[in-house]
């Protein structure tokens, strides 16, 4: 099934496929769920939006994540911070925050990347959520997530939390592992064209 999924991508990804249906079908050999999430999404949207199956955001989340990552990926959570290390401040914008720190939660490992999104003209939340996707996450720790950024981090199965009176990124990791932070189901802020959180 896996070697059928990464064949599957790979066929996808040489075309650029942008028909809805193929995208459809063939996101649906790497993830079932990812597809049907992605399209109850855009149904519900009831437009043709960025997150609809096969536009270029859906398509890319779809195709750059591993196939059977959901089953085999380790727990990896993504905070947003103000400063390239697990002791910096927390950065409250997802879209725009300027570093992600990776964190393994149980070992404290941790790496930092600064944002690729951060001086993007427009869709910003949804590039930083493909960072995610990419990165395996399986959770993220942040201030805002707008509705670009939600519907992505949704459709790749991963976590959103926000940091409440966090103050730094070691404090967040600590109040996440006791569970004492507020995972949310629906956007926390409005869109804003251009910058997307």
């Amino acid at each position: 099934m896996v070697e059928a999924a990464r064949e599957a991508a790979g066929r996808v990804a040489a075309v650029k496929v942008s028909v809805d249906r193929v995208a459809v079908g063939e996101a649906a050999a790497i993830s079932p769920a990812l597809a049907q999430a992605a399209t109850a999404s855009a149904q519900a949207a009831g437009t043709k939006s960025r997150m609809w199956p096969g536009s270029a955001v859906w398509t890319a989340l779809a195709l750059n994540v591993e196939p059977g990552w959901s089953k085999n990926r380790t727990m990896k959570i993504i905070l947003t911070a103000a400063s390239p290390n697990i002791d910096s401040n927390v950065d409250v914008r997802f879209g725009r925050g300027a570093y992600f720190v990776v964190v393994d939660p149980g070992t404290l490992e941790w790496q930092a990347h600064a944002n690729p999104a951060i001086g993007a003209s427009g869709g910003a939340g949804s590039q930083a959520a493909q960072f995610a996707a990419n990165q395996q996450a399986s959770s993220i720790i942040s201030g805002d997530f707008g509705p670009n950024a939600f519907n992505a981090l949704q459709t790749a199965d991963i976590a959103m939390y926000l940091y409440g009176d966090c103050h730094t990124v070691r404090e967040a990791i600590e109040r996440f592992k006791a569970g004492l932070l507020m995972q949310i189901g629906a956007p926390t802020a409005p869109g804003h064209h251009g910058q997307g959180a």
